[in-house]
This record gives C-alpha cells, structure tokens and sequence, in this order.
C-alpha cells in the first residue's frame, strides 16, 4: 500500500510540474508564483539556525529565510 501511495504522490508532481506542450495558461514567467516545498526529515519546527538554535546548523534553510 505504501508503494501505491508514493506512486500516485510521484505521478501528481510530475502532472503538476510540465505544461503540456503546445498549450499556454495564460500566465508569463515573472507572473507565475515562486512555490518552495522544504522536506526534512525528522526536525521540529525550532530545531533551525535561523530560528535560534544553537546546536543545529542549517545554512540553506537559513539563506531561504533571509531571503
């Protein structure tokens, strides 16, 4: 079942990922939102450098922050 799962999720996000070709939205580059989907596995919420922590070091999630 889990195998099920992870397909559909993986057959979505590349649905979702190309236009097909030939077909247009409408929408040009500079109007489309910039969306980021951060995956990490097995961090809480205040377990990142650009929240504070001390012990953690996490210079990606940090620059996305900042920026």
């Amino acid at each position: 079942m889990p195998k099920l799962v992870l397909l559909a999720l993986w057959a979505l996000s590349c649905g979702m990922s190309c236009s097909p070709a030939g077909r247009s939205t409408g929408l040009e580059l500079a109007d489309r939102p910039n969306i980021l989907f951060a995956i990490s596995d097995d961090q809480s919420y205040p377990h990142a450098s650009a929240y504070g922590c001390a012990f953690v070091h996490t210079p990606a999630f940090d620059r996305v922050a900042r920026e």
